[in-house]
């Protein structure tokens, strides 16, 4: 969701609109038609995507499981066939 937007009364029978802005911290704002509020939404969205950073890396481990832990600590001892 980017804004709530709600159609107010006005007194001289003209259309206005009133975005609540849930994204960008814009607040309130009004306007005359629908279309300034898409416009002013599709500058917010271009805006936050320009600013989009690269994924940090996650780190990577070594196969078998925790850092600095062998595989065969992590594992039950297998049982010696034919032992017995």
């Amino acid at each position: 969701m980017i804004a709530y937007v709600e159609q107010i009364p006005t007194d001289d029978h003209e259309p206005s609109y009133e975005a609540v802005w849930v994204q960008g911290a814009r607040g309130t704002t009004r306007h005359t038609s629908m279309q300034s509020v898409l416009l002013m939404a599709a500058d917010l969205l271009a805006a936050s995507a320009s600013r989009a950073e690269r994924p940090k890396p996650i780190a990577h481990f070594p196969p078998g499981g925790r850092r600095g832990v062998s595989r065969a600590t992590t594992q039950p001892p297998l049982a010696a066939a034919g032992a017995g």
